[in-house]
Formats: structure tokens, sequence, C-alpha cells
């Protein structure tokens, strides 16, 4: 699984945050983010259950062309016709060459959380 993010809509709450957030991550330049898995993700132990069940999915996490191997803990529960999974991706914006002015109006650290809410649903088979 691939999942891309268009990083022009990105918000942050604040105009100026994201501005400087649009800069850091040169948008015109590198529109979207992509997380690809690297392994399968065994989801079976979710037919038994309507219990939210804790999954560990490795992937790499693209941002800016530079990709990093990631691995991302998952809750993800049944809901409705499909899965509801979300969780939270560590990163250091450093790794991916992302580095904010010293002078920015808006300082921010080099450690943050990518936050990731998926609703999955089984596609139609032709």
């Amino acid at each position: 699984a691939t999942v891309t993010v268009a990083t022009t809509a990105l918000r942050t709450g604040s105009s100026v945050a994201d501005r400087q957030l649009q800069q850091a991550l040169e948008t015109d330049l590198y529109p979207t983010t992509l997380f690809s898995l690297t392994s399968p993700l065994d989801v079976s132990e979710l037919a038994a259950t309507d219990e939210t069940v804790r999954l560990q999915a490795a992937g790499a996490l693209t941002i800016r062309d530079e990709t990093q191997a990631v691995t991302v803990a998952l809750d993800v529960q049944r809901s409705g016709q499909g899965v509801l999974a979300t969780g939270a991706i560590g990163v250091r914006f450093s790794d991916f060459g992302i580095a904010v002015p010293p002078d920015a109006p808006v300082q921010v650290r080099d450690e943050g959380t990518v936050e990731v809410r998926l609703e999955l649903v089984r596609s139609a088979t032709p």
C-alpha cells in the first residue's frame, strides 16, 4: 500500500505557520509526501474481534524526495464496510533535509509527529 498526501493542503491553524511550513517543505517543488509499506500488514486478527488491534507497519516515508525507513504503530478497528486505522510517525525533519531558518517568525523543533487517520474500504472487483 502507498498513501500520498498533498503537502500543499497541510494546515497548522496559523497562516504565518502555514506559509513557513509550505516554504520549509518546498511545496512548489515537492507537492506530495508518500508513505509506502515495505512489507505486508497482517490484518487477519481483525476478523475475530470488534476491538481495536495494535499493528506495527514497516514502511518508507518520502518527504522532499528524501526517503527514510519508519515504523508506524497503528490502532486498527473494523468500521462499517471497512477498517479505520490511526497512528503517528515520529519525524526528525533534518533527516529529510528540512531546516527552519533561525530568523523565521515561528520557531519549530527539529522533531515532530505526522499523524495518520485512514478509512479503508475494499474496492469492488470487476
